[in-house]
């Protein structure tokens, strides 16, 4: 089948949503989050820095980063409902599927689930952002038959996400690497 003249293939050229978050520039390869670049931020800011830059559209003052830090900290634990059904998972249940149980079983839990206010749904964003990296440690230390580890409060988000995988604190070099990720 011809394609004639000027028709384009497939979403071609067609905006699908506009979004002050990010610019994908496919063709040069860039991806932009408000208005940075993120070739300029990986490895220049933690990864906070960039959650605080996509909730309030620029890099955070340190007291706005310690803020955020102590409201992920806050917000790791998971209701022990959730972890009890983790535990319930086959060992053999693909991590998808895992992580889409735990997230859903979390919105149960939720005493605000029904709150739609955009104050509400800003608390349950970060929730999440705390929330599924310990869903993923979870399960898979469950399905390596490996005993749960438990947040630590004085790491941040990567240093605490490798320490609930590995169950030992991460050296100076992986940290820094799993946060750029």
């Amino acid at each position: 089948m011809s394609n004639p003249g000027n028709l384009s293939k497939g979403l071609d050229g067609v905006v699908a949503a506009s979004t002050r978050l990010s610019d994908v520039k496919g063709d040069i390869g860039q991806l932009i989050y408000c208005g940075y670049d993120i070739n300029e931020l990986a490895g220049q800011v933690s990864y906070e820095e960039v959650v605080h830059l996509l909730h309030h559209n620029h890099l955070p003052t340190r007291r706005e980063l310690n803020d955020l830090r102590a409201r992920l900290v806050a917000a790791r634990e998971l209701p022990q409902g959730v972890i009890d059904i983790l535990k319930k998972l086959p060992k053999n249940t693909p991590p998808m599927h895992a992580l889409r149980t735990g997230i859903s079983a979390l919105g149960c839990f939720d005493e605000h689930a029904d709150d739609d206010s955009m104050d509400a749904n800003r608390e349950k964003a970060m929730k999440l952002i705390a929330q599924i990296p310990v869903v993923t440690a979870y399960f898979h230390r469950r399905r390596q038959g490996k005993t749960l580890v438990h947040p630590d409060p004085s790491l941040d988000e990567a240093a605490n996400f490798l320490y609930m995988i590995d169950g030992e604190k991460p050296s100076e070099e992986k940290a820094p690497t799993i946060d750029m990720c």
